[in-house]
Formats: structure tokens, sequence, C-alpha cells
């Protein structure tokens, strides 16, 4: 039943809905491998193929800065250059890719998944880490979270 009513829902959204935004190709993208991982159906996999595609346009791959040489992450959308979102969902953009990859390593664009996630990982999420406030603080230096946001503002 749960199979039935993801391929409805998918059949829908093929029909009516454009996927613009990472955050919702990264979900189309997700839900097109899941299907094709389970029916072995290739729309599936074609669609998933073709959302790939699309979010590999919108990453960026040239440093953004001179310090940290940030790239890699990827764009709201086509039209707006802000970096996409993290929801609470996470980035389904980066899950969806992980997913293709480990399905078809062998297709012809899964050396440019494999980049994709490489540079997002490395190039964009560690180098943003790695600028955390809260990186050289101490364990013993911050008592609670009221004494973290008085530094903080004392800064």
């Amino acid at each position: 039943q749960c199979l039935e009513a993801a391929i409805r829902c998918f059949e829908w959204c093929d029909k009516n809905c454009y996927a613009n935004q990472a955050a919702e190709m990264g979900a189309a993208l997700v839900s097109s491998v899941e299907l094709y991982r389970s029916t072995n159906i290739d729309l599936y996999l074609k669609r998933a193929i073709e959302y790939a595609s699309r979010l590999l346009e919108i990453q960026v791959i040239e440093p953004i800065d001179n310090n940290y040489h940030i790239r890699g992450f990827f764009k709201t959308s086509a039209r707006d250059d802000e970096p996409a979102r993290l929801d609470w969902q996470g980035p389904l953009y980066l899950t969806g890719l992980c997913l293709l990859y480990e399905t078809k390593p062998d297709h012809p664009d899964a050396p440019k998944w494999k980049e994709a996630i490489r540079m997002y990982c490395n190039d964009y999420l560690t180098k943003i880490i790695e600028m955390n406030n809260f990186k050289n603080k101490k364990k013993k230096d911050i008592k609670s979270e009221k004494d973290c946001m008085e530094k903080d503002e004392g800064q």
C-alpha cells in the first residue's frame, strides 16, 4: 500500500510540479532513487539522473572567497544565488546524490556525482565548521548556555 501511494504521489508530482529549488530537487531525487530501488522501473532512475544533473548546475564550483576557498554548496535555485538553507530534513540534495551514487556507481555521470558530494562535504561543510565560533573553546571554559551567550554578546 505504501509503495502504491508513493507511485501515485510521484506520478502526480511528475505531471503537476516542477522542482526548481535545491531542496525540492533534493526531495525529488531521493524519492526517485528510492522508487527505482523498490521497483527497478527505469523511469524513476531516469528522473533521478535528471534531478542530479539539474542540481549540479546550481552547485557553486568556484571559490567565493580568498581566505577559506569555500565552494561546493548549492544555490537556492538557478535564479537565486543564496546558498540553499538546511531545513529540518537536512540536505536532501546531498542525501539524494549519495543514494544515486550508491545505487549506480558505474553510471557515466557517477564521477560527477561523487565529485559534487566531495566538494559539498570537504569544500563547504568542513570549511564552514572550521569557522564555527565555538571551535576553539574548551569545555571547561563554558559553564552553561547562559555563560556562552554572555561571552558572545561581550565580544
